[in-house]
């Protein structure tokens, strides 16, 4: 599958130079819907009830597995990193969103080829999973993403959701851990513990 990615002269200077791509943090991505579960486990409010949707709809009522469920969502927020792809080659909406002021190129490559850079690293989980456009700002998003990674197994299933507003993008995310954390803490993955 060809996957295109639209970044600025500045980035693509520096992946030629140091010959490395650059990851980011989904945390610090600027809508507030992306990771939308992420964003609330600091709010007290929704801290109980994410506490609670974990506990009884998750977890079968077993608070070792909550702790170790919250403990790997805190994982997922901070030590999970990502970049953003497309499957369409030309978009109008896309070069309008991320050209930089008109200072951009835009890159290709595969899923394959991606993948091959990551066989090599044993310390990095990776995944690279297509962008599901379902996020509706009236329902109960800590509900439904509670639900999607308990389907999926997945603990930073909600990158992978975004408004419907964004499905011109056509997007494919790859998406990075860090696994040598999970050693620091002893846990065992980032897959969800029942």
């Amino acid at each position: 599958m060809d996957l295109f990615r639209i970044i600025s002269l500045e980035t693509f200077i520096d992946l030629l130079h140091n010959k490395r791509e650059r990851y980011v943090r989904p945390a610090t991505w600027k809508d507030t819907f992306e990771g939308y579960l992420f964003s609330k486990i600091y709010d007290k409010d929704e801290q109980r009830k994410i506490v609670g949707e974990i506990y009884y709809n998750v977890c079968d009522r077993k608070y070792e597995a909550t702790i170790n469920n919250m403990l790997n969502l805190e994982h997922a927020k901070w030590f999970v990193y990502g970049q953003c792809w497309s499957k369409h080659k030309e978009s109008d909406a896309m070069w309008r969103i991320y050209s930089y002021e008109n200072h951009s190129i835009q890159i290709q490559s595969t899923k394959d080829k991606i993948e091959n850079l990551f066989q090599k690293e044993k310390q990095i989980n990776y995944d690279i999973l297509p962008v599901e456009y379902d996020v509706n700002p009236d329902d109960d998003i800590t509900h439904l993403q509670i639900l999607q990674l308990k389907k999926t197994q997945r603990m930073y299933e909600p990158y992978l959701h975004k408004r419907k507003a964004f499905e011109h993008e056509s997007e494919t995310r790859v998406l990075i851990d860090d696994i040598r954390w999970h050693q620091m803490v002893d846990l065992a993955s980032t897959a969800l513990h029942k």
